[in-house]
């Protein structure tokens, strides 16, 4: 008998073939199976995994039309197997197969294996009792001979068995158990899919290996197998051998569960098998890391890897110490991660997608032969500083699909640790979980080497309960949120914003790189005009001479200037547009991400009662010049400094324009046009200016010998249901 997938048994006196050696099996054409066997995850020295003549299967067919049917199959003795009940696969849609073969499996819903609550195993190193069961599953094509390949049911523990003492040691008995009452042994139903056994009832939680002739010399370590059922066992609990000898009291062996353990189908584990070891780690240098200590202080801990398992060593008194298989070589990981794995070489471990932003450690890795461990860091720094109110999360996007976090695979690589993306790697990072506000400040955050001259910076902000109705059909033609009397509702609740950057950031492992301040506040003005929003270049002007002073010093409302101005004709503009030589080919402003995003025009003003107000944005369509999105805001004339707040998307569309070109108005029937491929007439990303406006049609009183002032100006985010008196 083989082991999973296979009934491996020491081929002695049995003429054996390969699975691969060719054959033309009996009734060549007829309906038969080559079942292939995989190998273990880990080789046993003695242990084969093969067919023997005469073995059978429970295959189950499906037909086309649905009918299921059981059959055994027989091993002709180089692995094809055939029944005499079934020579042709005509109107065959699938099968299934499960080894050893069992007569009262007649469908999927009986399907079942047993794995055995006891064995004997003859000998100290012997394999020959090992047996476990296995399954397959396969799409019929043809009718000939159909390939399946079958998988492991069930994982060996090997127990090694040391005689320290004088005399010859005896062991007649093994058991195995684990405090969790995880099933080991027993009756199970398969899942042909997926390979997972459900426990019948009368399953065990632990597996008994009789010995015979089990006797170790002085100075030998016997080695035991017992199969049992694929098991899990979560962080706290145990895993015990109980062994009886010769001696009054059977020896037991504990082994207590730090992390969650899996131990899958057609591995053979060597989990008992530790010894107390220390090593001395060092960690590898950084640079440019301003406050970061890559030196170990007590309570840092290791995973140190044998030749397959993870194991947790803390840090105490200059050395990292714990349990350990001993192996020729050992693999380290800095910090400890519980969930990592070491295949063929290789550590699966996983770099946090969410991160709090503190300086913490770097991920390092190592490579020893011996005690002494000099580790390499895989991993660097990006700092930021965070300058935006109400953010509950920053989210930092690499170009081109490069791996900033998540689930990775780091290969030793002589000492150049070389990463790749695994499963559930990620080219996103963040700081925060979207829900407190993070603060004002520093922050820094662990990821890969990355190129970032270019990413996406996202901020969520927090919730904003506020709703807003309004007549939003003139410029939403169509809008199927517009009720009957062509009002809608906005509701802004958690917004997001994601901002194309680019930056001279070029992150290496062991280094920071800078990623400056991060906001997203566009400011127009703070003592100055800015000459730059977004990178589109901005200039002031006004239609009206003289000019509005911009640099006021008569009593601004914060720093130093304003803009202050007085008027001399009966309208009055004050304006801030891109800058261009080509007033009709320069550059604009987009918008669309802060008016989707519920941002907010806000500002400081103060005039006279009476002075008419509006504030407006004008685009430019081709053909259609000066479109333009307004707000009346002349209550805020009140003679006092005041904080005018209007979110962009409760602005509503003017019903003319002015064509320069012409210079000539005409009126626009809003719904009568549309402009982009969403509907809108107005382009916000097209924004050519922003203006403040007097008197513009509204009472057609002169404005002449009016006062206003304007400073702070600024399209934030407001969290406006914390504004509620405004």
């Amino acid at each position: 008998m083989f082991y999973a997938a296979a009934a491996a048994m020491l081929l002695t006196a049995c003429s054996e073939k390969e699975l691969n050696e060719p054959r033309t099996p009996a009734g060549s054409g007829n309906f038969c199976i080559k079942a292939s066997i995989p190998q273990t995850r880990t080789t046993l020295t003695g242990y084969k995994v093969a067919w023997e003549p005469e073995d059978a299967l429970s295959v189950i067919v499906k037909k086309d039309y649905g009918t299921l049917a059981a059959y055994k199959f027989v091993n002709d003795g180089s692995g094809i197997f055939s029944s005499d009940a079934l020579t042709s696969a005509e109107g065959i849609s699938e099968l299934d197969a499960v080894y050893p073969y069992e007569a009262g499996i007649t469908g999927l819903e009986n399907a079942a294996v047993t794995i055995s609550s006891e064995a004997t195993q003859t000998g100290i190193n012997s394999t020959a009792h090992i047996d476990g069961p296995l399954y397959g599953h396969a799409a019929v094509s043809g009718t000939g001979e159909q390939n399946v390949t079958m998988n492991h049911l069930s994982t060996i523990f090997e127990i090694e068995v040391p005689n320290t003492s004088d005399s010859p040691l005896t062991v007649s008995e093994i058991t195995l158990a684990n405090s969790a009452d995880a099933e080991m042994t027993g009756d199970f139903l398969v899942d042909m899919q997926s390979g997972a056994l459900t426990a019948r009832e009368g399953a065990s939680a632990q597996a008994v290996l009789k010995v015979t002739d089990g006797t170790i010399e002085p100075g030998r370590t016997g080695s035991f197998y017992i199969t049992t059922a694929p098991f899990t066992l979560s962080e706290g609990s145990t895993l015990t051998a109980t062994i009886k000898t010769g001696a009054a009291e059977p020896a037991v062996t504990e082994k207590y569960i730090r992390s969650a353990t899996s131990f899958a189908a057609g591995t053979i584990n060597h989990f008992l098998n530790t010894e107390e070891m220390e090593f001395t780690v060092t960690p590898d240098q950084v640079s440019g890391i301003e406050g970061y200590d890559s030196s170990f202080a007590d309570g840092d801990a290791i995973n140190i890897f044998d030749s397959r398992l993870s194991n947790r060593f803390g840090y105490a008194s200059g050395n990292f110490s714990g349990s350990a298989m001993p192996s020729a070589a050992y693999y380290a990981l800095y910090p400890y991660d519980e969930d990592a794995v070491l295949e063929n070489g290789v550590i699966r471990t996983e770099i946090p997608t969410v991160q709090d932003g503190k300086l913490g450690d770097l991920t390092a890795v190592g490579y020893s032969d011996g005690p002494e461990i000099a580790m390499k860091n895989v991993t660097g720094i990006l700092k930021f500083t965070l300058d935006e109110d109400n953010v509950t999360k920053v989210t930092i996007t690499a170009a081109d699909g490069q791996t900033l976090a998540g689930a990775v695979d780091i290969a030793w690589n002589g000492g150049t640790p070389a990463v790749t993306a695994a499963e559930g790697a990620s080219s996103s990072v963040a700081v925060g979980d979207g829900t407190a506000v993070l603060e004002k400040g520093v922050y820094y955050v662990n990821v890969l080497p990355a190129d970032l001259s270019e990413y996406t910076l996202t901020f969520t902000y927090k919730e904003d309960t506020s709703t807003y109705s309004g007549y939003f059909d003139k410029w939403y033609p169509g809008d199927t949120k517009a009720n009957a009397s062509g009002r809608q509702t906005i509701t802004r609740g958690v917004c997001e914003l994601p901002l194309a950057r680019t930056s001279s950031a070029s992150l290496a492992a062991g280094t920071l790189a800078d990623l400056g301040e991060m906001s997203a506040t566009l400011v127009f003005y703070d003592d100055e005009v800015k000459t730059t929003i977004n990178g589109v270049g901005m200039t002031d002007g006004s239609w009206d001479s003289p000019m509005p002073d911009v640099k006021s010093t008569d009593g601004p409302y914060s720093g130093s200037n304003c803009i202050k101005w007085t008027m001399t004709s009966k309208y009055g503009e004050v304006y801030f547009q891109t800058w261009g030589d080509d007033e009709y080919a320069r550059g604009a402003l987009d918008l669309t991400p802060y008016r989707n995003a519920h941002f907010t025009l806000e500002f400081a003003y103060k005039a006279e009662p009476g002075t008419d107000f509006y504030v407006r944005f004008m685009e430019h369509q081709s053909g259609h010049e000066n479109f333009r999105m307004m707000a009346d805001i002349s209550e805020y004339s009140t003679g006092n400094w005041e904080i005018v707040r209007i979110p962009l998307d409760e602005m509503i569309m003017s019903d003319y324009v002015w064509n320069q070109k012409t210079d000539k108005r005409y009126t626009v029937e809003v719904d009568d046009y549309t402009f982009d491929a969403e509907g809108y007439p107005f382009r916000w990303d097209k924004v050519l200016r922003l203006i403040y406006t007097f008197n513009i049609d509204v009472n057609d009183t002169a404005m002449t010998g009016k006062t206003v002032w304007i400073d702070d100006i600024k399209i934030k985010k407001v969290i406006l249901s914390d504004q509620a008196a405004e």
